[in-house]
């Protein structure tokens, strides 16, 4: 199980890199274009990634929120970045230092609902890393829609062939 959700989360944060490294290179008024989609532009959809790894990053550490964070972030696209790989490599670094134990071992937290539900942390950390890559997806047909043609490939495989 370790090392699966090693590579998930490595993985992760090289498929984020690559695409806030992409998205920088976009005509800034493009990604605030509005899109129809889960979230409304580029820059909420990358937000919403970030935003729900620093959630799911506070519910394995003890810490229920209300609200996504990241969701309202009033700086620049680069400042937010700033804090998002952050965010993204911390799971790494969490999965890396962590062993099997801790992965079984259940965590307690709150939705943003109030609601309470009990699941094992590797359970947290795969849905987690799942759901980034389910919105990198958007951010690909987004991005696609206002017209960039140079996308970077975040396939996992990619991953694999990159890491070798």
């Amino acid at each position: 199980m370790q090392e699966a959700l090693q590579n998930h989360t490595s993985y992760n944060l090289w498929a984020n890199r690559r695409m806030t490294d992409a998205i920088r290179s976009i005509e800034p008024s493009l990604i605030d274009k509005e899109i129809k989609n889960s979230f409304p532009s580029i820059r909420k959809t990358t937000y919403h990634i970030w935003g729900v790894e620093e959630l799911w990053w506070r519910r394995l550490h003890g810490e229920s929120l209300a609200k996504v964070p990241a969701m309202d972030f009033p700086g620049s696209y680069e400042e937010a970045v700033k804090l998002f790989l952050p965010a993204s490599k911390n799971f790494a670094a969490l999965v890396k230092e962590k062993d099997e134990n801790y992965l079984q071992t259940l965590c307690t937290y709150k939705d943003t609902r109030g609601n309470t539900y009990t699941q094992p942390h590797w359970q947290i950390i795969m849905h987690c890393m799942n759901h980034s890559t389910f919105h990198r997806g958007q951010l690909i047909t987004m991005m696609r829609e206002v017209g960039v043609t140079t996308i970077p490939a975040t396939d996992m495989i990619v991953y694999f062939r990159e890491k070798k």
